[in-house]
């Protein structure tokens, strides 16, 4: 089980350390919402959480089947929405440098269901996976 300790450092500003490895980040309100965006926002940590998950899935896939996972990119695009304050949207964009068979992509997308934080997500925000 994971445990982490949040406190805040300064107006809208806040650490976040993980108690089992001593990993700290550091959370900010984001400027869309009038905070001073420092950092990344607490939203922003729902999509990295998104895309690192995805990444850590399609890393064992790529290495069964030889291809080489260093070479993966994930770019996570988010969309708020304002009322009420909510993540409205998140795009989950994989590339890969080498030509992949079709029905491989097909594979790793069907693996990744399994992706914890997407299953997690509530089905009211629209997320998406998919190879560009």
């Amino acid at each position: 089980m994971s445990k982490l300790t949040i406190k805040m450092l300064e107006k809208e500003k806040c650490t976040i350390v993980d108690q089992h490895s001593g990993t700290k980040i550091y959370t900010d309100a984001p400027v869309e919402w009038g905070g001073k965006g420092r950092t990344l926002s607490p939203t922003d940590l729902v999509a990295a959480a998104l895309g690192s998950c995805v990444l850590t899935i399609l890393e064992s896939v790529f290495e069964r089947n030889g291809y080489d996972p260093q070479k993966i990119e994930i770019k996570v695009a988010k969309e708020l929405i304002d009322k009420p304050f909510a993540i409205k949207s998140l795009s989950a964009e994989i590339s890969y440098p080498d030509e992949l068979p079709a029905s491989f992509k097909q594979k790793a997308l069907t693996i990744l269901e399994m992706c914890p934080v997407k299953n997690a997500i509530h089905p009211d925000v629209k997320t998406c996976v998919n190879f560009v």
